[in-house]
């Protein structure tokens, strides 16, 4: 602990998510499904020095987005039994379930599990996606 005037005071704080990331083989078909599919809105498309588009803005509610970024290489992608971030979970309304389990039958894509809560799906890349309505206050 540091002493500052006579007081103690603590280590830093985060203040909450300010955005997540994904990077994505083919940004067009990946802003078509986080827009289109999932519906989420577009803060900005940035675009890089030589003026290609490089990134796309949604937003996730409140200040946090995510930033769907052009992957400069074509790795393979993570499976779900390796080492690192796991699902990106986004909250839905639980009586909007199973209104969110046609939306997604429509647009192609399925429900790849689901929990009490949770319906799974996975983006063009494969990144797992929860459309999860826990904690549920009813």
């Amino acid at each position: 602990m540091l002493r500052d005037s006579g007081f103690v005071k603590g280590p830093p704080r985060i203040l909450g998510t300010h955005h997540l990331a994904v990077a994505v083989r083919d940004l067009e078909v990946s802003e078509r499904f986080y827009l289109g599919v999932l519906g989420l809105a577009l803060v900005v498309r940035q675009r890089d020095a030589a003026g290609k588009h490089r990134s796309t803005w949604v937003t996730l509610g409140g200040p946090t987005f995510l930033a769907i970024e052009q992957a400069g290489a074509d790795q393979p992608s993570r499976t779900d039994d390796m080492p690192g971030l796991h699902c990106l979970a986004l909250q839905i309304q639980r009586d909007e379930r199973e209104a969110w389990r046609d939306r997604l039958q429509r647009h192609g894509a399925s429900v790849v599990r689901e929990s009490d809560f949770t319906l799974y799906t996975r983006d063009p890349d494969g990144i797992l996606l929860g459309l999860s309505h826990y904690p549920d206050p009813r």
